[in-house]
């Protein structure tokens, strides 16, 4: 019982997390973002220099290859973005993992406040660890709050990285603004200025030529050399065809350079932000929920209108809390159910329900000397437990009844039965347990998932399996402990119907004789 209440009460120290840590990827990948208006060349050198320091930090024993990207070109492009990605063998011939790989390039990553690297690795792309929500009909004001947010997680939150938000400038546009009165004055209306610019920026099809000889027809698209429209003064210079010849498209508008949000995101008709961040592998995405909660409380007062939810994969899990408790408490009653109808009794099945427990201590101490964070998967495993850790209460009480039906008294009816079953009890555990340590202990590739539960497995059925020897007949000694005082009672239930078998039997024989 105290080695019970202790596993108990150091299941929060093992921390909670939706997912196992995904350690069998194929691949690394670092996503670079820099302040609006970047040159593409100095995107260019942030990447190269980063390859550089792949090349310098990480062994070339480790990957195969290297490859990156940068945004293309033009007047509204991307330049201020790259990607690399470092492509590792497969899981057999790996020297080190992805998170060793990252762990490595993690001190070199923030060098410069300019530069912003974002990293992740294969499956572990796909969950978010740590998700903070700001709704606000304001969006500056959400842009604040935003950034407070990322600088108080940057500063006071240890465990924490990746830390993102989808509240940045954006990405840059032009926006033209027609004078209407000046358009007006040149028989222009907003439409035909803003068609004109479409079809000098995208083109337009002027004709078709048809081949008679191939039979093939070409469109013919005329529009303005890209490489002519570099900035915001060769855009002005579009010539716009008017009632009185062509003007330059920025004698009848105005044009101004702001910046539009790369993704918006409604949540009910609500804009809503979000800053993202990743749990470092030696922490517990509970652990750092908790720091996360602390620190916001102290640190971040919310103005007028502004909401924040907390999401992530913790938020996830709480989600499946009530559907794990329904179907605990389900596969509990079935279990009970069964039993008492093969048992026929209701305080039997109670005996060996109270070892159910007993799981909790070999599943706490493995995940402990394994190292490992308490997830979804670990749940499960415990859900599959509650009908095979069963299975040795059942054989022994099963044997203890059989024994005091013939009038062997209880207590050493205990103790036989506990010595005859044994060995079969120890061979269909040990069965089990021998045939769940390649999954748990020697995983293969993508087998992380499926590790939790073959570890929750082998651990459960350690302590509930063999203090399952000793406590259930201690049980049974005590809830019958009068049973064998009612061995010659003529009016116990049992020698009543003993008594009916043998008057049945004996008056068959009188008939047959």
């Amino acid at each position: 019982m105290l080695l019970l209440l202790v596993s108990v009460s150091m299941i929060g120290g093992l921390g909670f997390a939706l997912m196992p840590d995904l350690s069998s990827d194929d691949e690394v990948n670092l996503s670079l973002s820099l302040p609006t208006g970047t040159q593409l060349e100095v995107t260019r050198g942030y990447v190269l220099d980063m390859v550089d320091t792949v090349k310098r930090v990480v062994p070339s024993s480790t990957y195969e290859a290297i490859s990156y990207s940068i945004g293309g070109g033009g007047l509204m492009s991307s330049e201020n973005s790259g990607s690399l990605t470092i492509m590792l063998p497969d899981l057999t011939e790996q020297t080190m993992s992805a998170n060793e790989i990252l762990d490595l390039l993690r001190p070199y990553l923030n060098e410069d406040p300019n530069a912003v690297w974002t990293y992740s690795s294969g499956l572990s792309s796909l969950i978010t660890d740590i998700s903070i929500e700001i709704h606000s009909s304001d969006t500056e004001t959400a842009r604040t709050v935003s950034d407070q947010i990322k600088a108080i997680l940057q500063e006071h939150v240890p465990g924490v990285t990746n830390i993102e938000t989808d509240a940045d400038e954006g990405q840059p546009k032009v926006a033209v603004h027609v004078n209407r009165d000046i358009a007006a004055d040149y028989g222009l209306t907003p439409s035909t200025v803003a068609t004109a610019v479409q079809y000098a920026l995208a083109g337009i099809t002027a004709t078709e030529i048809t081949t008679f000889s191939a039979d093939q027809s070409y469109d013919v698209v005329v529009q303005i050399d890209p490489d002519q429209v570099n900035s915001i003064s060769d855009l002005g210079g579009i010539l716009v065809a008017t009632n009185y010849g062509l003007v330059r498209l920025d004698t009848v508008a105005d044009l101004e350079v702001t910046t539009a949000p790369v993704t918006i995101m409604r949540e009910n008709r609500e804009r809503i932000n979000s800053v993202t961040a990743s749990v470092l592998p030696e922490y517990s995405t509970s652990e750092v929920q908790n720091a996360i909660d602390l620190a916001l409380d102290e640190y971040l007062l919310l103005p007028e209108g502004v909401t924040i939810d907390m999401g992530g994969s913790m938020d996830t899990l709480m989600g499946y809390i009530p559907t794990i408790i329904m179907v605990i408490l389900l596969a509990l009653f079935l279990v009970y159910a069964v039993m008492a109808a093969q048992f026929e009794s209701l305080i039997d099945p109670f005996i060996i329900f109270v070892t159910i427990p007993l799981l909790l201590i070999g599943v706490v101490a493995i995940h402990m000397v394994m190292g490992q964070t308490f997830t979804l998967f670990s749940i499960v495993g415990i859900v599959a437990l509650l009908g095979t850790v069963v299975n040795n209460g059942i054989v022994l009480i099963d044997c203890i009844n059989r024994l005091v039906n013939q009038h062997v008294p209880v207590r050493q009816a205990c103790l036989q039965a506990a010595y005859g079953r044994l060995r079969p009890i120890l061979m269909s555990t040990l069965t089990t347990i021998f045939g769940m340590v390649p999954m748990a202990f020697f995983p293969g590739e993508g087998a992380e998932m499926m590790q939790p539960i073959a570890v929750t497995f082998v651990g459960g059925l350690i302590t509930g399996a063999f203090l399952t020897l000793f406590l259930s007949p201690t049980l049974y000694a005590l809830f019958h402990a009068n049973k064998d005082k009612h061995f010659d009672d003529p009016e116990s239930l049992n020698n009543q119907l003993r008594e009916y078998d043998m008057r049945q039997a004996t008056s068959l024989d009188t008939i047959v004789g």
